[in-house]
């Protein structure tokens, strides 16, 4: 249980306006507008483009760790800074997190907490981010986090494009892309509903 023992840019937009809620489930996802998206267009080689982890759908009222890993198409960028949310340490190195908290961070309303921001610098051509546990992992084989008001509470979860584990490969990881620069994600970037989006996620 390795959670309890550490105890601007872009002109166009994409599919979602709020992350998907879940249940519990991790994605990546531009910002824009003020808006989180998982697609951006028409991103020029060499500019600093920023990435946030977002948990979605918690279940829990509060986090008192998280651990998760991505990774990103070889050659399509450079991955510059991290900055976590909250009082967190990371034990592994970013994309790869394995996090904890001094003190939990409280769930807000909407059910979702950007847990940590990525700064990539984009080199060129399609970057496509894709999810699986870290190494090593407190359930093996899946991302979770710990319940901030009991630390013995890990809770499994999913990845923002494969609630049903339909397209997880053998190692956990996601074989469709969570958040993709200059191509077209994995649901089309038509004009999508929230309702519309949690029916085709369930």
């Amino acid at each position: 249980m390795f959670l309890v023992a550490i105890c601007s840019l872009c002109p166009l937009l994409v599919f979602a306006d709020v992350p998907d809620e879940g249940p519990d489930s991790f994605g990546i996802y531009f910002e824009v507008g003020g808006e989180h998206v998982n697609e951006l267009f028409g991103v020029a080689p060499n500019q600093l483009v920023s990435q946030y982890v977002i948990l979605a759908g918690i279940s829990r009222s509060s986090i008192g760790g998280w651990e998760v890993a991505f990774d990103f198409t070889p050659g399509s960028g450079l991955l510059i800074s991290t900055t976590l949310t909250g009082s967190a340490t990371n034990s592994v190195t970013p994309p790869n997190f394995l996090v904890g908290l001094s003190t939990p961070l409280l769930v807000p309303a909407e059910g979702y907490l950007i847990l940590a921001e990525m700064n990539i610098l984009f080199v060129g051509g399609v970057l496509e981010w894709i999810g699986g546990p870290v190494d090593p992992s407190s359930i093996p084989g899946v991302p979770a986090y710990s319940n901030g008001e009991d630390s013995n509470d890990l809770v499994p979860c999913h990845f923002s494009t494969d609630l049903d584990g339909l397209f997880i490969d053998d190692n956990g990881w996601t074989t469709v892309p969570l958040a993709v620069i200059n191509q077209d994600g994995p649901v089309g970037a038509e004009s999508l509903t929230w309702e519309s989006l949690k029916t085709m996620f369930r």
